[in-house]
């Protein structure tokens, strides 16, 4: 074998750790929000995470914002918008559903089990009447909300 000068060493070890490195950023135990659905004007997204909620965007307020603990989530649009909802599970340890609570209702979503083969990370809904719409996390009652869809 050839033998290596420093330069060629050292741009060996850069390379393997830029590699190694690219590979551990996607291994952190916390999945990224999904980028194939982009935040247009007929979207809404919120994240349910282990103890947490946020709303992506489309819910008016201020885009990445998370609800306070024990605090409600509020998600409110305009029928007319005719927005698809989307919620994304990002717990990496805890279970989680999507339900809704009391009249008029959402769609239940699927349960989240980040021990799946294959977990269910998403569900989507487009509210087709107004009102609001209360909701809770099935398996962590600190995390609600509701999504108040307006005339």
């Amino acid at each position: 074998m050839p033998k290596l000068r420093q330069p060629e060493i050292t741009s060996l070890f850069l390379g393997l750790a830029l590699a190694l490195g690219s590979m551990g950023s996607k291994c952190s135990g916390v999945p990224e929000k999904p980028e194939n659905v982009a935040c247009t004007s007929k979207v809404a997204e919120i994240i349910i995470w282990d103890g947490r909620i946020q709303k992506v965007c489309g819910c008016g307020g201020v885009d990445g914002e998370f609800a306070a603990a024990n605090t409600a989530l509020n998600c409110t649009f305009s029928l007319t918008d005719e927005k698809t909802v989307f919620v994304y599970y990002q717990g990496p340890f805890l279970q989680h559903q999507f339900v809704p609570v009391g009249t008029p209702a959402l769609p239940i979503g699927p349960v989240f089990d980040p021990d799946a083969n294959q977990p269910i990370r998403s569900h989507a809904f487009t509210p087709t009447a107004t009102g609001t719409y209360q909701f809770q996390d099935e398996y962590d009652h600190t995390i609600f909300g509701s999504i108040t869809v307006t005339p």
